[in-house]
């Protein structure tokens, strides 16, 4: 690990280094995302290829005027909208789905990641214990914190959206199945103008890439730790799986 990767890592676990890093990102950068502020109605995060693109679409569209930050991807803007008292929501997929998903996103040809370069074998366990670091440190803040499923949510979307607003506080949103209805219609014919690799919803044209990818996971030491995690917080997710619309 060289030293910009250690700066880095370090920022993403200790509030106020990120947030030093984050204004110099936003100001070096086009990134239009905020850090948790003391104004905004919720936080919603997770680590990436959970849902965090979906649901954030789905939450602007059904509730235009809400103030919200969303998908940062690292602990210390959990930390701070904790700090802060905006209510947090964190979606957490099976890791090894989550993971071959990233994995496959960062070794795209297009992928500006800095991790894009490393070796296969490197990469999983990188990513394994990112998963694991995030995950471990949602368990020990899950008193003040909401855990959603995505599994579950995708599976009954309207159900989860309903629960971030009645957990969020004092946001009242009426036809909610109605708004979200004519979102998923909409979200999904622009998904599908993406390119392969970057789209929300599963590619068939990943499959058989994605069944590879998993297979390397399996053999990473660290995924039984990230199960191990996922197992022991689940139960505490408030969109069940038996929820129907």
């Amino acid at each position: 690990m060289n030293i910009e990767q250690s700066v880095r890592m370090f920022a993403q676990r200790n509030a106020l280094a990120y947030r030093l890093w984050f204004f110099y990102y936003r100001f070096a950068g086009s990134s239009k995302k905020t850090i948790p502020g003391r104004g905004d109605s919720i936080y919603l995060d997770g680590y990436p290829r959970s849902g965090n693109t979906y649901f954030t679409a789905a939450l602007k569209s059904i509730c235009p005027d809400m103030r919200f930050g969303n998908h940062l991807h690292v602990v210390a803007p959990i930390k701070i909208a904790i700090k802060r008292h905006v209510p947090v929501f964190i979606l957490m997929r099976k890791p090894e789905h989550a993971i071959a998903s990233y994995f496959i996103h960062v070794k795209d040809d297009r992928s500006t990641s800095s991790k894009s370069d490393l070796s296969e074998e490197q990469l999983c366990e990188i990513l394994c214990n990112e998963w694991l670091t995030y995950y471990e440190f949602v368990g020990d803040a899950q008193g003040h914190l909401h855990l959603i499923a995505s599994e579950a949510a995708f599976e009954n979307p309207v159900v989860a959206i309903e629960q971030i607003l009645n957990n969020a506080g004092s946001i009242v949103v009426d036809d909610v199945a109605e708004k979200w209805k004519a979102f998923d219609q909409e979200f999904r014919v622009h998904d599908a103008t993406k390119p392969q690799g970057s789209t929300s919803f599963p590619d068939p044209s990943r499959k058989i890439e994605k069944i590879r990818v998993r297979d390397l996971i399996r053999n990473e030491p660290l995924l039984a730790q990230c199960d191990n995690v996922y197992e022991r917080l689940l139960p505490g997710s408030i969109v069940k799986d038996a929820e129907k619309v």
